[in-house]
């Protein structure tokens, strides 16, 4: 199984068009995960669901064995849960790196970073979308003793790289920003050919389009409407409206707060940020022989 690639993410960095517009129509590459439901996916959990005490190295061999396709080059698993989770603080990202080593050490690995400013904001913005109640400050400022929070060094993106160049090899692990992709995606993907050993395949002008953030004040107006709606991260609203009126709610709320213009983002936590990950941008900078421009 010498011919299978991980694309483990990170989160808000084009990876829904890259499984949709590249990874799902090169004809020399088998799209093995389930990127509509990975939860679902019966490899996924194994790297990502099971617990340490129940991980077994075997299992996740003999799933690996299910979804490869000999005839085809490449065997690809694409999650960008692979890199941790940002509501979790990535807690069991090198936990899931030792887990992808342990079962295919030939493996290459596809990583993709964005700029910390960007991505956080990023970030919260998708986090509202599902469900969270917080405010901007709440999440990056949190702290949880009996369980799990985001921590700022998920994105300290020098400490995952160096982790899987430790693992598989420098020279087996691209690592690309997704300024790259939205300045020239054409070129992203004539590199990615390149790396994975595949013929020349580019995109029609179509399939160029990645998906937009929500305008601040909807999702000003999402943070509001979650505290009557069951998610994830509010699993026991004390009222739950139906879809129809929660939808009606949350068009009232937008256009309310789309005359009050809300700031969703304090200027001092984002210049503490920018602080915070000037080194580790640095280490990255010199570890994938990049200066990372326009970074903090």
């Amino acid at each position: 199984m010498k011919n299978f690639v991980f694309h483990i993410g990170y989160h808000k960095t084009a990876t829904t068009w890259l499984q949709g517009s590249y990874f799902s129509k090169h004809p020399q590459i088998n799209l093995a995960s389930n990127c509509n439901e990975p939860w679902r996916d019966p490899l996924l959990s194994i790297l990502i669901g099971s617990t340490i005490r129940s991980f077994s190295e075997a299992a996740c061999a003999r799933a690996l064995m299910a979804v490869n396709i000999p005839d085809k080059r490449v065997n690809l698993v694409s999650a960008e849960r692979l890199s941790g989770h940002p509501y979790s603080g990535g807690y069991d990202s090198f936990t899931i790196a030792n887990r992808i080593h342990a079962c295919s050490p030939d493996s290459k690995i596809i990583i993709v970073v964005r700029n910390q400013l960007d991505m956080i904001r990023s970030i919260y913005k998708q986090l509202v979308k599902q469900g969270y109640l917080g405010e901007f400050k709440d999440l990056v400022k949190g702290e949880s003793w009996k369980g799990t929070s985001f921590k700022p060094d998920f994105l300290k993106y020098d400490l995952i790289v160096g982790k899987y160049y430790e693992l598989f090899g420098s020279d087996q692990v691209m690592v690309a920003t997704y300024e790259s992709i939205l300045s020239d995606n054409h070129r992203f993907i004539s590199a990615l050919n390149k790396f994975l050993g595949v013929d020349e395949f580019q995109l029609d002008r179509s399939e160029e389009k990645f998906n937009v953030s929500l305008p601040d004040h909807e999702i000003a107006a999402y943070r509001i409407a979650n505290k009557f709606k069951t998610s994830e991260m509010n699993p026991f609203p004390a009222f739950v409206l139906g879809e129809r009126r929660f939808k009606l709610l949350h068009r009232s709320l937008c256009w309310y707060f789309k005359m009050k213009e809300p700031r969703l983002f304090e200027d001092n936590i984002l210049r503490e940020l920018a602080d915070y990950y000037q080194q580790s941008n640095l280490n990255l900078g010199q570890l994938i022989r990049d200066p990372l421009t326009g970074y903090p």
